[in-house]
């Protein structure tokens, strides 16, 4: 039985009875039509593997400008598209040999009566995939009509055998004076010999809403140790060489000048988990001293209020980062915090505290309260070109007071800001928790041997984890696993 559905821009068949294992992805999709972006949106995008070293390729509703209207083709299905095994674990595909044709009832009203020039239009389909990720390019020669359509889906950035990426936030202080905190990702490679390879890349100083871009920091087969709060450790005490960033990041990077041939004094700590990576590194640079701190994020988005001398304004959705500093503080950022009230925005700039005590409650949440002054920096340009913030901190903080609780998926902030003589009360997130299940260690909404088993590995290494105390004593130990189990046979 056919199943008919549309090709890149046409009408191609799928069997539907070929599929022999399918996977789905959703990722990210641009258009861009002779240079400049013209669609960009999510995509879902099916991979049908048939068994025999090919595929079929399917990216549902699919839409492309035509002139200057956006166009819904609807799905794209390519069939048997030639694909092949990497060594680097990958399954590449492409297809160059067919051509397509818009059908007239597709293209935009003004465009049905030249129908004939959308006929037999060349393309190339490459990609490559993985079980979790897909990365596609599909150029379109409609060169006869004067555009030249590329369409990219994913991000080519897959993770290589052995590699493990991490984000973070990102903490420099140069001389002292912090500059603006950043999200960052990092690469650890595992060489399968008790060394790894660190990689801090596009490292770029922010401060006040200006850029430095300084390059790479890359140090390899940094020997690794096992400690006894779990975590791997590694440091590097020695001379870095720092190179340029990529290009398409920024240009005019710093770093290669500033490390010359012999490089700069470095001196690195470091430990990490499967999911945790902290690291604290000082450069040496002739007159200046660069402190990096690198700590856990996890990023929470939610609704954003905010209350202005009573007054409501319009409802947003923001980002908020807390990264956990692994000695019961944190560091909270909303970073870019706009006032947003009859369609006027005014941008005030980061909100950024750190070393925030946070303590569990007995309600299984961890709470954190903060209680006077602040610096409000700049925000990113490209959000802005004004923030107000910098402005009233420059003869020193504003007071502000923050309540917050949190879990691994919400969090509930309030924050009180007295603002250039307005009042400013937010709100990110709601406080309806929902109730948690005390000895639910692994978070699965139930208290079973998954979460005595998580307090043993706790223990076996003397180390300490807020959601295996259970009792509450800053100690993970046999009371722990006795309450889990007690738990269980009362169930």
């Amino acid at each position: 039985m056919k199943k008919t559905l549309l090709t890149v821009l046409c009408a191609f068949f799928c069997l539907g009875s070929m599929a022999q294992s399918e996977k789905n992805y959703t990722e990210h999709y641009v258009v861009t039509t002779n240079g400049s972006v013209t669609n960009e949106s999510d995509a879902e995008v099916t991979i049908v593997d048939n068994g025999n070293s090919t595929i079929n390729f399917v990216l549902k509703d699919f839409t492309i400008t035509i002139g200057t209207e956006p166009t819904n083709i609807g799905d794209v299905c390519l069939e048997n598209v030639a694909m092949t095994e990497g060594e680097d674990g990958l399954k590449y595909f492409q297809d160059s040999e067919r051509k397509f044709t818009i059908p007239a009832e597709k293209l935009p009203a003004n465009f049905q009566m030249f129908a004939q020039f959308f006929v037999n239009i060349p393309y190339t389909l490459q990609g490559k995939y993985n079980d979790v990720k897909l990365y596609a390019t599909i150029n379109i020669d409609m060169s006869e009509l004067g555009q030249d359509i590329f369409v990219e889906v994913g991000t080519d950035d897959f993770l290589k055998p052995g590699e493990t990426r991490y984000k973070d936030l990102l903490l420099v202080s140069v001389n002292g004076a912090e500059t603006t905190p950043q999200i960052t990702d990092i690469s650890v490679f595992d060489n399968g010999d008790g060394t790894i390879n660190f990689a801090l890349n596009n490292f770029i100083l922010e401060q006040d809403g200006e850029k430095m871009p300084v390059g790479n920091i890359a140090l390899n087969n940094l020997a690794t140790e096992a400690s006894e709060d779990g975590m791997m450790h590694f440091s590097y005490d020695g001379n870095l060489i720092i190179e340029a960033g990529d290009p398409e990041v920024a240009e005019g990077w710093v770093g290669p000048a500033l490390s010359g041939e012999e490089g700069l004094p470095v001196k690195l700590e470091g430990r990490l988990s499967d999911d945790q990576l902290f690291v604290s590194i000082n450069i040496e640079i002739p007159g200046m001293t660069i402190l990096v701190n690198l700590i856990p994020v996890k990023v929470y988005t939610d609704q954003l209020l905010v209350t202005i001398d009573g007054s409501s304004a319009e409802p947003q959705v923001a980002d908020v980062m807390v990264s956990d500093n692994g000695n019961g503080t944190i560091n909270f950022l909303l970073k870019n915090f706009v006032l947003v009230q009859e369609g006027q925005q005014m941008g005030v700039g980061n909100i950024f505290v750190r070393d925030l005590a946070a303590e569990k409650g007995d309600d299984g949440l961890m709470h954190f309260s903060y209680d006077g002054d602040i610096t409000i920096t700049a925000g990113d340009p490209e959000v802005s070109d004004t923030w107000m913030g910098p402005i009233l901190c420059q003869n020193g903080g504003i007071p502000i007071q923050l309540q917050g609780k949190m879990n691994l998926d919400k969090l509930f902030v309030t924050i009180n800001i007295p603002f250039g003589g307005m009042s400013i009360f937010v709100q990110l997130g709601t406080d309806d928790f929902p109730a948690g299940v005390i000895g639910d260690v692994t978070g699965d909404g139930v208290v079973d041997g998954g979460d005595a088993q998580q307090i043993l590995n706790v223990m076996s290494v003397d180390g300490y984890d807020a959601k295996c105390d259970i009792n509450n004593d800053n100690v993970v130990d046999g009371g722990d696993y006795q309450q889990v189990l007690n738990i269980m046979s009362a169930q």
